[in-house]
C-alpha cells in the first residue's frame, strides 16, 4: 500500500510540474537526470509542438525547431514560436542557406552574435538570426537526420548545462521522429 502511495505522489508531482512548466518559463530542476525524466514524460504524452514549447521554455530564445535534412535541402518538421505567430507548415529551403549546415554529426554549432562571428564571415545569411544553437539529430552514428535548434533574431546566451540537456534529449527525440 505504501508503494502505491509513493507512486501516486510522484505521478501527481510530475503532473503539477508539467502544468507549471506550461505556465511559467524556464522549467528546470537543476538536476540533469530529473530534467531528462521529466522531458520523457512530456515527450510521451504531448504533441511535438508542446515538446518544443517545453524545450523553449527553458531558454530565452524565440524559436525552437526540428529540421530534417534531405540531401541539399532542409525541411521544417516542427517549429515553435514563443511569440505565438503562425509558422508556415513544412517549408523547405536549401541547407546551405541555413545555420543548420554548420552542425555536424559530431558537433553542435552555437553562435550568440552571428553578425560578428568570424566562423560565419562568408555565410550570406549571417545576422539573419543573431543567436543560434543547433544540435545533430542522428539515426545512428554517421547518419544525420537533421537538427534540433534554438534561434533568435536577438543576441541570446545558453548555459553549458542546457546544452548538455539538449544533447541528451536529442537522442531521445529520434524515437519519435519519422
Amino acid at each position: 500500500m505504501q508503494t502505491v502511495t509513493i507512486v501516486c505522489t510522484k505521478l501527481h508531482e510530475l503532473q503539477e510540474c508539467f502544468i507549471s512548466s506550461l505556465i511559467s518559463p524556464s522549467f528546470s530542476t537543476g538536476d540533469l537526470g530529473q530534467d531528462i525524466d521529466y522531458f520523457l514524460t512530456v515527450l510521451q504524452t504531448q504533441e511535438m509542438t508542446e515538446v518544443l514549447n517545453f524545450l523553449n521554455s527553458r531558454t530565452t530564445f524565440r524559436y525552437t525547431g526540428i529540421f530534417r535534412w534531405e540531401g541539399e535541402m532542409v525541411r521544417t518538421i516542427c517549429l515553435f514560436d514563443r511569440n505565438g505567430e503562425k509558422v508556415p507548415s513544412s517549408p523547405t529551403g536549401r541547407l546551405d542557406d541555413t545555420f543548420c549546415q554548420f552542425v555536424t554529426e559530431t558537433s553542435n554549432f552555437i553562435t550568440t552574435e552571428s553578425a560578428n562571428d568570424e566562423r560565419l564571415m562568408k555565410f550570406k545569411n549571417r545576422g539573419a538570426m543573431d543567436s543560434y544553437v543547433g544540435l545533430p539529430l542522428l539515426r545512428e552514428p554517421g547518419d544525420i537526420y537533421g537538427t534540433l535548434c534554438h534561434f533568435d533574431p536577438e543576441a541570446r546566451l545558453i548555459s553549458d548545462s542546457e546544452v548538455l540537456f539538449l544533447q541528451a534529449v536529442a537522442v531521445l527525440l529520434m524515437d519519435y521522429l519519422e
